[in-house]
């Protein structure tokens, strides 16, 4: 389905989180494979920190005082939907800010005004960082 026909008022939170979530992997492999040659063992350590459920809270309170209010309320009302217990995460409230930030990943891939200028923007920055971060092994 082509991003313009998705109507994202009618699509629900936890769509919007799985949709953000296909894409937030999507561009942290990119990035990752984009460091240089590694072997797939080391290439999927740091895909695993990075998609985890704490990095993404991480992130998503590192950009929260820069979010304009349609993005802090999609933010809030997703921290409030019912969710399944979190798998691995160490807190439901980390687990909550990490499916935010996933249904914000889709607001911005899908959102014809500003699409993906606000993800390079904040989180780009913050990725790259991360990855730098996870291939110094003594850091994670």
């Amino acid at each position: 389905m082509p991003a313009s026909s998705i109507k994202l008022r009618t699509v629900p939170l936890r769509t919007l989180a799985w949709l953000g979530d296909a894409e937030y992997e999507r561009v942290i492999r990119w990035r990752i494979a984009e460091t240089g040659p590694w072997k797939s063992a080391e290439l999927e350590r740091v895909r695993v920190y990075l998609a985890r459920a704490e990095t993404q809270a991480e992130f998503l309170q590192t950009i929260q005082e820069k979010l304009d209010p349609a993005e802090s309320e999609l933010i809030r009302r997703t921290k409030n939907i019912s969710l399944p217990s979190p798998r691995g995460a160490k807190s439901v409230k980390t687990y909550r800010m990490a499916t935010a930030l996933e249904a914000l990943i889709s607001y911005w891939t899908f959102e014809e005004i500003q699409p993906n200028n606000r993800f390079t923007e904040l989180l780009s920055p913050l990725i790259d960082a991360a990855i730098a971060k996870a291939f110094d092994r003594t850091s994670i």
